[in-house]
């Protein structure tokens, strides 16, 4: 009889234990102590963990725009929910001329790396070269290190498509040299690589070696299959 109190305690005690264990880690996964201390970083936390799982998920991208606007609610002046709010236009839902608009409200409160970079991809986007390459520019000036790779990739990609080879080279090798000096080779860089090899790739084609061209080529498509669109969508 005993045993068996002692058999059930110790089960009811591991229950227990269990349950506040879970509790504890749902409070960390959802910081909520974060709700508390800061309600605006707490809904950005939150919308970016949506951004994370949503990939090309159309309802959970809503549900990041549904916080990252609950954050602006509360204060307007802020620039990381405009931030976030332009990553998820342009990024994952592709809505290029909302994420202009929000780019527009990020100006006066922030006119940053972030904005000149961004408007740079969006005109480089709309077919505006010429404006596109002097937002990439204005991003390179106030970037540091592997910060500004972005712009620099956007850069040789704007002359490639105006076939200006030599600047092309110029900016996608200094991109690629970047990616060597700071060790970009992560999951999260995969795109980027993709992209300077096959930017390489053409412009090698264009100047009639065909052999480094097909080299950058077939290590654009060996980092990430997928992303054939993203390699065939920059060629000149």
């Amino acid at each position: 009889m005993k045993k068996q109190k002692k058999i059930d305690f110790l089960i009811k005690s591991l229950i227990i234990a269990l349950v506040f264990s879970f509790i504890i880690s749902l409070g960390w996964y959802f910081k909520i102590d974060l709700y508390f201390a800061d309600r605006y970083s707490w809904y950005i936390y939150l919308a970016e963990k949506h951004m994370q799982i949503s990939d090309n998920d159309f309802d959970q991208n809503l549900r990041s725009l549904e916080y990252i606007n609950k954050a602006i609610s509360l204060d307007k002046n802020r620039a990381e929910a405009h931030k976030l709010k332009v990553r998820v236009y342009y990024n994952k839902l592709k809505l290029i001329d909302e994420a202009e608009k929000e780019l527009s409200l990020l100006k006066e409160i922030n006119e940053s790396y972030f904005y000149h970079l961004y408007l740079g991809e969006i005109l480089r986007e709309k077919g505006n070269l010429n404006d596109s390459l002097i937002h990439y520019k204005k991003a390179i000036e106030i970037g540091i290190g592997p910060l500004f790779i972005d712009a620099n990739i956007g850069m040789g990609l704007t002359y490639l498509k105006i076939s200006d080879f030599e600047n092309a080279f110029k900016y996608l090798n200094y991109s690629r040299f970047l990616v060597e000096q700071f060790n970009l080779y992560g999951v999260e860089n995969e795109k980027n690589l993709v992209l300077i090899h096959a930017g390489l790739g053409f412009i090698y084609q264009k100047k009639g070696d065909i052999k480094k061209a097909k080299e950058e080529l077939e290590i654009a498509e060996s980092i990430k299959p997928k992303f054939e669109e993203s390699i065939y969508g920059i060629k000149p």
